[in-house]
């Protein structure tokens, strides 16, 4: 059985932002992955969630998960 990988939004903005480097602008990333630049953009700034297309374009799913409270509710 394979463990699963999961990713914040803070690690996937982080991804893209590598994958930009110097060589590739939001634009043409934008392009590729099929949305717009600036809901590229406010996705970067943290105004946005991370939505379908740029899960694909990462090779990512949405996956809901759960933790367990660390205090006790009356």
């Amino acid at each position: 059985m394979t463990m699963a990988t999961y990713r914040s939004e803070r690690d996937l903005a982080d991804m893209i932002k590598d994958q930009l480097g110097d060589r590739k602008t939001q634009k043409e990333w934008a392009k590729k992955a099929g949305i717009s630049p600036a809901y590229l953009s406010d996705f970067l700034q943290g105004r946005r969630g991370a939505g379908p297309a740029i899960l694909k374009a990462l090779g990512f799913e949405p996956t809901p998960f759960y933790r367990k409270a660390t205090h006790d509710r009356a």
